[in-house]
């Protein structure tokens, strides 16, 4: 895995990303390829608000799949993690 990781590190798309920042990316991909977990997100995401919490789920989705997908919530979080293009 180490050797996939430095290969994603060299393009320029990932350079900005931390190494745990790689890796997020590398597992939500892999979840995402998976047709059954996406189909059944929305059940998912019910039972977890459910079971440990709705806080606790947002959390991890807006720490995981937010992160990658989205620029943030709000407009301060836009800001903070765009790049100037140089």
């Amino acid at each position: 895995m180490k050797s996939s990781l430095s290969v994603y590190k060299g393009y320029r798309v990932y350079r900005h990303l931390s190494f745990m920042a790689i890796v997020n990316h590398m597992i939500c991909n892999r979840i995402m390829k998976s047709k059954f977990i996406v189909e059944m997100t929305p059940s998912l995401y019910n039972v977890a608000s459910k079971f440990p919490g709705k806080m606790i789920t947002n959390w991890v989705v807006n720490s995981t799949f937010n992160k990658m997908l989205t620029a943030g919530n709000t407009l301060a979080d836009l800001q903070k993690r765009s790049i100037p293009l140089v």
